[in-house]
């Protein structure tokens, strides 16, 4: 996503200042932005995201049905220790 916002800035021809200005926050937190530093919140990547119109939840065109078993295969190669712990619900009373 990180590259995709500058990318979607200079294909709209979008100044940086003016993103920033739009963001309300510094050229140089846009910079981070755009850079992927840890060090900015995640609401102005979200709200830069937004506002060059990139799609972020489902940028393939996924439906999320779909997303969801791409992500049970991702979560197949983690180590176990790094997995959710499926949690066994005890409902009868």
């Amino acid at each position: 996503m990180l590259q995709a916002i500058k990318a979607a800035r200079l294909k709209l021809k979008m100044p940086a200042q003016e993103l920033a200005e739009r963001l309300g926050v510094a050229r140089g937190t846009l910079r981070n932005i755009e850079n992927g530093l840890l060090n900015v919140e995640i609401v102005h990547y979200l709200e830069a995201a937004a506002l060059l119109g990139l799609n972020i939840f489902f940028p393939t065109g996924k439906s999320s049905e779909d997303l969801h078993g791409d992500l049970e295969e991702i979560l197949e190669l983690l180590p176990e220790r790094a997995r959710r712990q499926k949690i066994k619900i005890d409902d009868n009373f």
